[in-house]
């Protein structure tokens, strides 16, 4: 998982592409791989949050529960669900508004993410309150938020 986790995290970031059975850096990849730090953590954090529309939604929201306050699995998905639901978002499998057990392969997906790049600490044991961000994490989302707000707008009422 992680090394898929990291191919679309590259895809997204316009780093690679794919030839025969090769991923190749491409020219923003070539820069990407030169960069400083500080462009770099730029570069990942604006991509933190997927192009893809319920996923983008679903990890503002997961970051945004991240941030205020100590929720576990099953609040988490509860609370995506409400708000995702509030928004019209349907299952596509029954057409009845999206619930609890719909979405959690999307906390997933950035779960795996931010723990690729170090950014969320994993529930350990059952005493514990759940997966948490790090220090760094914290930055990153706040960080990754930020650049979705502020980003170019493609369609009225979307993204």
């Amino acid at each position: 998982m992680e090394a898929w986790t990291l191919r679309e995290l590259a895809r997204e970031l316009s780093a690679v592409r794919r030839s025969k059975r090769s991923l190749l850096l491409t020219p923003a990849g070539k820069k990407l791989a030169a960069a400083d730090s500080s462009t770099l953590w730029t570069a990942v954090t604006s991509a933190l949050i997927p192009a893809d529309q319920a996923e983008g939604v679903a990890v503002e929201i997961t970051l945004m529960l991240h941030l205020t306050g100590r929720v576990g699995y099953r609040e988490r998905c509860a609370a995506m669900a409400e708000a995702m639901a509030g928004e019209g978002w349907h299952s596509p499998s029954t057409g009845q508004p999206i619930t609890g057990e719909d979405v959690g392969w999307l906390i997933g997906a950035v779960h795996r993410r931010l723990d690729l790049l170090g950014l969320l600490r994993r529930q350990r044991s059952l005493d514990e309150v759940g997966d948490r961000l790090t220090d760094a994490g914290r930055t990153a989302a706040l960080a990754a938020l930020r650049a979705r707000a502020f980003r170019p707008r493609t369609a009225a009422g979307f993204g």
